[in-house]
């Protein structure tokens, strides 16, 4: 007879995240920079409070996981050397660090998704995330999306094992979001140039900054989408 495949991944609960900020959200469309099928995105930046309320969920989530996938490829010889060296990785919350690697205080909790693949059969399919309101009412169209938007997501979590490194760690899934607070923009930054002395300086009635004239010539194709993974809820 046959020995049973071992399935290397594994879908161990879900919950709904504490309500974050995004940064570089991808939600309107898929993100394909680095991976062809696409991956829908939804980092939250939490202060340390929130992360660490949040952190004993994921720890129990991880143990539950660590358990399942352990006994799903050593159940039969939980007591060999190899199974004894299985290790568990770390919880998928991560500190936020600056560009000189310095940790800023605050930490991430990173869900995404895949939005395209192909089944055994040969069949296609493509996935989206569900987006609704403050309300709980489902968005069609979703509205676009910015990073300092507030959000919660609706994460499914799976456990999966690393045969190479005989490790064992779990990853979020975004099945939806909820918008607390939305930002959407034109994608403008802020001036690049440094004060000139004894330079041109407008006027009040002249008006400040871009829009006082009949078309401001404004570029809205950026969006948040460009560059720069039983329920309880928190």
């Amino acid at each position: 007879m046959a020995d049973k495949k071992k399935r290397n991944k594994i879908k161990i609960g879900s919950f709904v995240s504490p309500i974050g900020i995004a940064s570089y959200p991808h939600l309107n469309k898929p993100d394909t920079k680095w991976n062809e099928a696409g991956e829908y995105r939804c980092t939250l930046i939490y202060d340390e409070d929130v992360a660490e309320n949040l952190r004993p969920k994921l720890e129990e989530l991880l143990d539950k996981g660590f358990e399942t996938m352990k006994k799903e490829h050593y159940g039969d010889n939980p007591n060999t050397a190899k199974a004894k060296r299985c290790a568990k990785l770390d919880v998928p919350l991560k500190a936020v660090e600056d560009e000189e690697g310095n940790e800023t205080g605050t930490y991430k909790l990173s869900p995404k998704k895949t939005a395209s693949g192909v089944k055994k059969d040969g069949t296609p399919w493509t996935a989206k995330v569900q987006v609704f309101d403050s309300k709980g009412k489902k968005l069609s169209p979703v509205p676009s999306i910015w990073g300092g938007s507030k959000l919660r997501a609706d994460i499914d979590v799976y456990a999966y094992f690393a045969a190479k490194d005989n490790a064992i760690g779990i990853t979020l899934e975004l099945v939806g979001v909820q918008v607390i607070e939305l930002v959407a923009g034109s994608g403008e930054r802020e001036s690049a140039f440094g004060e000139v002395e004894g330079g041109y300086v407008a006027s009040e009635e002249e008006g400040f900054g871009r829009g006082s004239g009949e078309d401001d010539g404004e570029d809205d194709s950026s969006s948040s989408d460009d560059d720069d993974e039983g329920s309880a809820d928190f």
